[in-house]
């Protein structure tokens, strides 16, 4: 395995192991909140070791509960310091947001549009996925 696809695959596990942080839908602490663990190994990590390692990736794929705010707290975290330490063009996707609404979001980011209207924009509240508020500090960052 190259370099880049291992780093690529090291960052992917921890990136999800980070996901495992959070509430439990009824409400009460999950023992992993918070914890989070390289898959690899099961060592556990802290979140400036999960930035250090995912830094040195091409690619990093975060994932969340959808319905976790917290989940959503730890990527938005995950982003900005990536971004803080970017050499270069970064670009973030969200799954949730179809193809085709790429022109509009190309034409809100143009005239200057903040991330908090992005959701608007794209008529977010219309497609079945949590609150806007949730994934807006991920645009932010």
């Amino acid at each position: 395995m190259g370099a880049r696809l291992k780093g690529l695959a090291m960052c992917l596990a921890l990136a999800l192991s980070a996901c495992a942080s959070g509430t439990s839908q009824q409400g009460g602490e999950h023992p992993l909140a918070g914890q989070i663990y390289r898959v690899a190994d099961g060592t556990p990590v802290s979140e400036a070791e999960l930035v250090a390692d995912a830094a040195g990736a091409d690619f990093v794929l975060i994932g969340e509960r959808h319905d976790n705010p917290e989940h959503h707290r730890v990527q938005a975290r995950l982003v900005a310091a990536l971004e803080a330490q970017s050499r270069g063009p970064r670009a973030v996707a969200f799954e949730m947001i179809p193809a085709w609404r790429q022109l509009e979001i190309v034409e809100y980011l143009d005239a200057d549009g903040e991330p908090a209207g992005l959701g608007e924009a794209i008529a977010w509240d219309t497609n079945g996925w949590p609150e806007w508020a949730w994934y807006q500090p991920i645009a932010e960052a």
